[in-house]
This record gives structure tokens, C-alpha cells and sequence, in this order.
């Protein structure tokens, strides 16, 4: 066991706020699903000396994640719906275990930079504190924090407000950390898929981009416009 643990938060339904029909919606979910541990995957260090883990959601448990198991995953299950429930027993789950930092990912950034979340793990080895990936269109794509920064932010309640998707929580909760930390540190902002556009810049993304980011959510196959946009403007994958 090391001393570092990245989780990726899976989830049995994508965003219901996202632009997309029911269908397609729930084919992105399963992609983002798939995409999240290979882009973990790829950090620096991943399964060597750093951690990796897989925060799994929905009915079936962890048997459809065996094979990350013997990938080198470990997984976390819960039953928990609430987003800010779940955060808070993911983090107390590793912490119990001994980890010394943890940082979660959500799963709707499948083309996330690797070097941010190398960056999160190296900002809290190195000072310590929190670190969060601000989204643009609002919540965190990254939360990031060390044991004594994690137990600080929950006796102050802070903890029970933290989510991913929350676009009109975002400042608030920075300036609630504030009142009881030094300022999270920020990452650079990235997007999520939520929209036939923001699909379209994850394509445009990937094609300008050497690494195979996001590959099962290339693949997605929308009844939209995004589809005449994949098939005319995209080269075959």
C-alpha cells in the first residue's frame, strides 16, 4: 500500500442536466465509465506508487468492476444517492485505510490533462492542504486534500456541502474552506461533457492530442447534431 490514492467516482447515470437524449445520455455514462480508470491509468506513478481506486454506485455492486480489481483497482462501494454524501464517505473510506492524501475525480472529463492530476497529487505531498479542478461550467472536476486538511473541513461541516456538480456551490465552498484553511489551491479549469458542443470540443480535443484520451467516449453515437458533426468533420478512430 502506498502513501497516495487517486479515486475515480463511476456512476450508473450521467448528469440528468446534460443536453443529450435519455438514450444517449445513459450510452455517455457507461463511456465516461470506461474512460475514467485507463485516464487514471495513465498518471504518473499509477499502481507503482500511487494508489488507485474506483468509486462504484448503482445496484450491481462491485461484480461488472472485477476485472479493474485485478487491473490493480481497489474498488469502494456505496448505496449512498446523494453526491455529497458519497464524496464524504469516499474520502473517509481511504483515510481509514491509511492514506495519507487522496484525491477523486468525477467521471465526465474523460480527456482530462494528465498533468493536472499529477499536479494535485504533487501540490498536497508537497504543502499539504487542498487542492480543487474548478469546472467552467461550474462544481469541480478534482477534490483533492491531505488527512489533516480532511479532518479540519469536517468538523467545521464544511465537507457535507462538497459535490462535483454543483455550479452555484462552487465559491461558497471555496470561501467556506477559507474561514477554516489557507485558500484551496486551484487547478487550471477544464470542462465536462454535458452538451453536443462540449462533445464536439472532446473530439476537435483529441484530434489535436497524441495521448488516447477519452477513446470509449469518441465512440459515443449521438442522434443529434453531434452525429453529422462526427461523421463529416472527424477522422475515423
Amino acid at each position: 500500500m502506498n502513501r497516495e490514492i487517486i479515486v475515480g467516482f463511476l456512476n450508473d447515470d450521467t448528469d440528468r442536466r446534460t443536453q443529450f437524449d435519455n438514450r444517449t445520455r445513459k450510452e455517455l455514462c457507461c463511456n465516461f465509465n470506461r474512460d475514467l480508470p485507463l485516464l487514471i491509468s495513465r498518471v504518473c506513478g499509477a499502481r507503482k506508487t500511487i494508489d488507485v481506486g474506483l468509486y462504484v454506485t448503482g445496484t450491481e455492486g462491485t461484480k461488472p468492476y472485477e476485472p479493474y480489481r485485478r487491473a490493480g483497482f481497489s474498488l469502494l462501494e456505496t448505496r449512498l444517492s446523494d453526491e455529497c454524501d458519497m464524496m464524504q464517505e469516499g474520502f473517509f473510506s481511504s483515510f481509514d485505510k491509511g492514506y495519507s492524501s487522496v484525491v477523486v475525480l468525477q467521471h465526465s472529463v474523460p480527456n482530462l490533462p494528465t498533468g493536472y492530476i499529477e499536479h494535485a497529487v504533487r501540490r498536497l505531498r508537497e504543502t499539504g492542504g487542498i487542492v480543487l479542478g474548478p469546472l467552467v461550467n461550474g462544481g469541480f472536476y478534482l477534490v483533492g486534500m491531505v488527512r489533516e486538511a480532511f479532518d479540519s473541513i469536517y468538523r467545521a461541516g464544511v465537507l457535507s456541502r462538497l459535490c462535483f456538480c454543483d455550479p452555484e456551490n462552487r465559491m461558497e465552498t471555496v470561501n467556506r474552506i477559507e474561514r477554516v484553511l489557507s485558500p484551496p489551491y486551484l487547478l487550471p479549469e477544464w470542462y465536462q461533457v454535458r452538451t453536443p458542443e462540449d462533445l464536439k470540443r472532446l473530439y476537435s480535443d483529441c484530434e489535436s492530442d497524441s495521448t488516447p484520451n477519452a477513446r470509449w467516449t469518441r465512440n459515443t453515437s449521438c442522434g443529434q447534431d453531434i452525429g453529422d458533426f462526427y461523421r463529416n468533420d472527424c477522422k475515423p478512430l
